[in-house]
């Protein structure tokens, strides 16, 4: 093997002549010596070779954080409204509606309506009148089906309803035997009345009709008063007119019920006072009280009767009577139970009336003209009594 020295410089080996026989041994040498020229560790770099560059390593992208899924919110639920047309209403009345029994909705005038609540698209609707008008009938049509856009065509009409008439009526007891009455009613008519018993007026009255009977022509030497002669006609007939006749000025006899209303309480339901009266005898009168239950508030009809003990007899002892045109008057005193309990009492008839004006004496009221506020402000009051 040939040994190069290391400082022999590989671009001068070309300018050498040697041998044939060495020649292929320089040439081995020299490929050697390329072949270290090319690279190595320890040769010195000529500045002609060609480096080549490093690739620089690509960074690691850092992982993006996942994004937390937003969540899908549901579709809005689809809502309908149901409305439609109203024919037929009379002017200033109004009708309620519902839709599946809920969601009242009043109408007060024809034409096109939409009812306030709004329903799921696909549910059931159904319209139906909860409130009809006073006096109409309204009827329903193309009210029921299933939501799939808004309802248009529900029709409602409505009709004016015949009015119903319902007849007046009552009772009349005291009347003289081969006497007649004239009762007479707000709405104009004259009813002749000759016996006692019951009566009836012939025009028959609309129901909430507001009504007054009155006594128009009473009998000779009597006087007769009206109960319950005014009152609205509830729509249905009415026959609870009491009219009762009595001789003007005279002592009471029999029952008299007070015209005042005692409203419902403690001891049991409405009622009014009665007065039991016996045969008066030389001046002086017994009596004790009794009640007439009544079923309502407002005392109608007849009610029932249910007297008091024999414990609460009374006797009223009269001292001086004057009568007068307008009314008669009896002073005198009354027991309270017992006889040494006395009361200066005044008992005055006018027209059908008794007034028993309490405590009132003949220093107080000496005259007819001075119980005159007294008897009106009685009568008003309803303190007074009438022939049951």
């Amino acid at each position: 093997m040939l040994n190069i020295p290391g400082a022999l410089r590989c671009e001068g080996l070309a300018a050498r002549r040697p041998h044939h026989a060495a020649k292929r041994l320089l040439i081995a040498a020299v490929v050697s010596v390329l072949s270290a020229c090319g690279g190595g560790g320890d040769s010195p770099a000529t500045g002609n070779e060609t480096t080549t560059p490093t690739t620089p390593t690509t960074p690691t992208t850092p992982t993006t954080p996942t994004t937390p899924t937003t969540p899908t919110n549901p579709p809005a639920e689809v809502r309908w409204t149901v409305g439609g047309t109203v024919t037929g209403l009379a002017a200033g009345l109004t009708l309620v509606l519902q839709n599946q029994g809920l969601d009242d909705f009043t109408v007060g005038a024809n034409g096109s309506f939409v009812m306030a609540a709004s329903w799921p698209a696909g549910s059931r609707y159904d319209v139906a009148i909860k409130t009809q008008p006073a006096g109409q009938l309204c009827t329903v049509a193309k009210g029921s089906g299933t939501l799939t856009a808004a309802v248009t065509d529900v029709t409602i009409a409505c009709e004016t309803l015949p009015v119903a008439m319902y007849t007046l009526g009552g009772t009349v007891s005291g009347l003289a035997t081969g006497s007649s009455l004239v009762l007479h009613t707000s709405a104009g008519e004259d009813l002749v009345i000759a016996a006692d018993g019951r009566f009836t007026f012939t025009t028959p009255l609309p129901g909430g009709a507001d009504y007054t009977v009155t006594a128009k022509g009473a009998p000779a030497a009597q006087q007769c008063a009206v109960r319950n002669g005014v009152g609205t006609m509830p729509y249905t007939l009415v026959d609870t007119l009491s009219v009762r006749c009595t001789v003007p000025g005279a002592l009471p006899r029999g029952l008299w019920v007070q015209e005042a209303c005692q409203p419902p309480g403690l001891l049991g339901p409405s009622s009014r006072v009665v007065l039991q009266f016996g045969e008066a005898t030389a001046g002086s009168l017994n009596y004790n009280n009794g009640w007439v239950y009544y079923p309502s508030e407002a005392c109608p009809g007849e009610g029932r009767y249910n007297s008091s003990s024999k414990i609460t007899v009374r006797t009223f002892k009269v001292e001086r009577t004057e009568g007068s045109a307008q009314f008669a008057a009896h002073w005198g005193t009354s027991d309270l139970l017992l006889p040494y309990q006395e009361r200066k009492d005044v008992w005055v008839r006018k027209e059908a009336r008794l007034c028993i004006l309490e405590g009132a004496t003949q220093a107080a009221y000496p005259t007819l003209a001075s119980l005159e506020p007294a008897v009106t402000a009685a009568i008003a009051g309803g303190k007074c009594y009438t022939p049951y």
